[in-house]
């Protein structure tokens, strides 16, 4: 099929809990977006023969950039006697981009977080390669030169037939592997920088991290966080972070 990202993850789920004893009571969001997959002369197809879960396909589906994000969330209905199970979709994007929040040093992040310089990952040359075999596999490159020694990495994407999404994929992993020093995981406690429950999946939250070992100041993405309320010195929560794209939510 050629058609908006977000109707096809609305198809797959209709598809999963339409069979016998599959439906979970999933609804899912009537977002709709701009951003299609496949394209009228190569649609996109899932076949019985592949034997790829669903789940993997709505990962696959919004794996791309400048594709529509997607969460989980589960509340209790008014009477509090059934929970109310949603996918949450967003475009362009779930989140926004919080001046009113701050993660920092000092100030609400209590541990070292780790930040990994390791080499072994950069490139500046990222292959990627897609459904196929031999001759007939799809392959997209991305590549930029900015005066160092080249350094080229191959990245299998085996599931993905679609060359639109080949080529976001391995542009995304390409920018992905010039970056050098990454704050990906802190531990914050509740304080009114960023309070516990002011935040959501996407937000983007200014980050500034100063030890003895690193100095990172940036943007950075909220992708899920876990809270600790018994933790030793009072509630503590473990957010996951990865980094903040250009796109200036509200116009921000």
């Amino acid at each position: 099929m050629h058609a908006d990202r977000c109707q096809v993850i609305r198809d797959v789920w209709a598809y999963a809990q339409s069979i016998a004893d599959g439906n979970l009571g999933v609804t899912v969001d009537a977002t709709t977006s701009t951003a299609t997959i496949g394209t009228p002369a190569e649609r996109f197809n899932s076949n019985w023969w592949d034997g790829k879960p669903l789940g993997d396909i709505v990962d696959e589906i919004v794996s791309a950039e400048a594709s529509p994000d997607y969460t989980c969330t589960t509340t209790w209905n008014s009477g509090k006697t059934a929970p109310v199970r949603r996918i949450k979709l967003g475009w362009p994007r779930l989140g926004a981009r919080r001046t009113d929040l701050t993660f920092a040093t000092g100030v609400n992040i209590i541990a070292d977080p780790e930040v990994p310089f390791s080499g072994d990952d950069y490139a500046q040359v990222v292959i990627g390669l897609g459904d196929g075999d031999g001759s007939a596999r799809r392959r997209q490159v991305s590549a930029v030169r900015n005066g160092r020694l080249r350094l080229e990495h191959v990245q299998d994407f085996p599931q993905v037939k679609a060359n639109d999404t080949l080529a976001k994929l391995t542009a995304a992993e390409q920018t992905r592997r010039m970056i050098l020093g990454s704050v990906d995981q802190i531990t914050i406690r509740n304080t009114a920088a960023a309070p516990f429950g002011a935040w959501q999946v996407g937000d983007d939250v200014y980050t500034r991290v100063h030890n003895a070992w690193v100095d990172y100041v940036g943007w950075r993405r909220i992708t899920g966080w876990t809270v600790r309320p018994d933790a030793e010195g009072g509630p503590q929560a473990v957010i996951d972070l990865k980094p903040a794209d250009a796109y200036a939510y509200g116009g921000v």
